[in-house]
């Protein structure tokens, strides 16, 4: 869009979950029962894309929306010759797969290889060397090497959130022009990331695989700097209401220098209460009571598990019980909401690991919202080829075909997998 194009975002089918599931408390969410792809969607989109005429059109894959992609994709070509790339996650970590389906596969970073794409249409010039992509040809699909890591987060534009006439959401049969772009569902809050990357290597996530991809290919975790963030915030601001900033980096603790300076200007610049993520090994009292000043409303924290064995040994996550819960008593000393993200449905968790996990829950200081989630086996991760290996779970069972997040990613009682889990699940919720 800087660079002149002009450019469209639909968002498509969008599932906006109710509070109630989003604050999801085990018992009374609702059982979802979710068709991502329904008809009169799909042909609401086929009728604005011929109002629009697109030379190339991008979907954004992750794991859970795959089948959902390949139906779109199949459709779009029945009516149109435009180019379809997939990009997102999903295309990242598992490029050989998607490249069955698209024209392109964005399987790195997007910015820059997206706008040299548009270049090379504009100008009638061949497409397939360009880095990043892999691109389908007569002979073959042409997997072109990744570029370097955009070192300097700065230099992007910022996201396209602001309301504008470029935008259309699709849902319940229906086209909706110029969308309120919301933040899981909650009206006037904003989301933002202010890193790349993650300093864990979490068995069970993505940035494990994207990690391993881009070794030797520059910084995996790069950050923008202060100033670059306030300016999109107050940009936003000034051209929308916004009631709170959501956070979504990884981890957004995780430099001292970085989170004091941005807490100074924040207070001054921007005075929105903001939620973000924070562990207890990137954390200390003076840092978490400048959060408090700036502003954090509401402290996220993932545990994954109660089980220390279970964290270390299966999640690869180096934690401890107690660490934990000091982190969870000073949050609550300074009056900051806190919530928990658990992990159930592991199939190596014993009677023992969920006894641990008991107790430790029983531990943390009240009140305080925890929010289980069942644990879902996305493809490549270090925790998914040991499940496989073990004979605990089929190729079936991965995200891109079970596509499990969609329906009991947010548990409900219905979903346990048998009697011995849905016990633990129960006493875990209450």
């Amino acid at each position: 869009k800087e660079n002149g194009y002009p450019t469209y975002i639909i968002f498509f089918n969008q599932l906006r979950y109710t509070v109630e599931l989003f604050d999801n408390n085990y018992f009374t969410a609702p059982l979802l029962r979710h068709n991502p792809c329904p008809e009169e969607d799909l042909k609401q989109l086929i009728v604005l894309l011929k109002r629009l005429e697109p030379k190339i059109i991008g979907i954004s894959v992750s794991s859970v929306t795959m089948k959902s992609a390949q139906r779109i994709t199949s459709e779009i070509k029945k009516n149109f010759d435009a180019l379809i790339i997939w990009g997102g996650i999903h295309a990242i970590i598992a490029p050989e797969e998607c490249s069955q389906y698209a024209d392109i596969v964005c399987a790195g970073e997007g910015e820059l290889p997206m706008l040299e794409l548009a270049d090379k249409v504009r100008e009638n010039q061949p497409i397939t060397d360009i880095k990043n992509l892999w691109v389908k040809t007569d002979r073959g699909v042409k997997k072109n090497e990744l570029r370097p890591l955009i070192e300097n987060l700065d230099t992007l534009q910022f996201p396209d959130f602001i309301e504008g006439d470029n935008k259309f959401l699709i849902d319940s049969g229906r086209v909706m022009e110029n969308p309120h772009i919301i933040s899981s569902n909650r009206k006037n809050i904003y989301p933002i990331m202010s890193s790349r990357g993650c300093l864990f290597n979490c068995s069970f996530c993505s940035n494990s695989i994207i990690k391993e991809r881009y070794k030797d290919k520059g910084v995996y975790l790069r950050r923008r700097s202060v100033q670059n963030v306030i300016a999109e915030l107050e940009l936003v601001i000034r051209n929308r209401p916004v009631s709170q900033v959501q956070f979504w980096d990884d981890l957004f603790i995780y430099n001292k220098d970085w989170v004091e300076e941005f807490c100074n200007v924040y207070l001054s610049k921007i005075g929105k209460p903001f939620t973000c993520y924070v562990h207890p090994s990137y954390m200390n009292v003076a840092i978490l009571r400048s959060l408090a000043n700036a502003g954090l409303s509401q402290a996220w924290m993932g545990i994954q598990s109660g089980s220390e064995s279970i964290s270390k040994d299966i999640f690869g996550r180096n934690q401890s019980v107690h660490d934990i819960l000091d982190l969870a008593k000073r949050i609550k000393e300074l009056r900051i909401a806190v919530r928990y993200d658990l992990i159930s449905d592991n199939p190596y968790e014993t009677d023992v690991d969920q006894h641990r996990a008991v107790d430790f829950l029983l531990e943390l200081p009240r009140p305080s919202h925890i929010v289980i989630y069942s644990l879902c086996y996305f493809p490549g991760t270090p925790l998914t080829k040991k499940l496989l290996n073990d004979g605990l779970i089929t190729t079936q069972d991965l995200e891109q075909y079970s596509s499990k997040a969609l329906n009991n990613f947010h548990m409900h009682p219905l979903l346990s997998l048998n009697r011995k889990q849905f016990f633990w699940n129960c006493i875990k919720a209450m």
